[in-house]
């Protein structure tokens, strides 16, 4: 789905496209300071300025996390329907994909957790990250008795 930019990211990138050099930018120390600042107050989580590694995307930085994390062959839980770039991340790095479709009951989608963990005992890589932010949308993660489930899982 595209929508329309805010006013000000239209400024700001026209402001940046009259500068006559468009790669190897640099990041400020505010750019690493408003991240951390930004997960303190979220998550009450202080991070290292070391930990943030500055990617130009959600689909780069997922092949990335595939290609660090993973081997080929090695299995990686998607659960469906899903923005299909993220499926064919884990096609091109020649992993296989372990689909657990969500369940749609009621106006809403439900997570089969009772699939989730055969799946999980197969896959090699385990996205708790990946599935938090995909179920952000579907509100699943505002409930803890999912997120613990999901942590429940990490035995796998």
């Amino acid at each position: 789905m595209d929508l329309a930019s805010p006013l000000c990211v239209q400024e700001s990138m026209q402001k940046r496209a009259t500068h006559p050099i468009y790669g190897y930018t640099t990041y400020p120390d505010k750019y690493y300071t408003s991240i951390q600042s930004w997960m303190q107050k979220r998550f009450d989580w202080c991070i290292e300025k070391e930990w943030i590694v500055p990617c130009y995307g959600v689909v780069p930085s997922l092949n990335f996390a595939i290609a660090a994390y993973s081997k080929e062959g090695d299995g990686i839980i998607v659960q469906t329907p899903l923005y299909p770039p993220f499926v064919h991340s884990i096609e091109l790095k020649k992993r296989v994909v372990l689909d657990n479709t969500l369940v749609y009951t009621k106006e809403k989608y439900t997570i089969d957790f009772e699939n989730f963990e055969k799946k999980a005992k197969k896959a090699t890589l385990f996205y708790s990250a990946l599935l938090i932010i995909q179920h952000l949308g579907y509100g699943h993660m505002k409930n803890w008795h999912v997120l613990l489930r999901f942590v429940l899982l990490r035995k796998y």
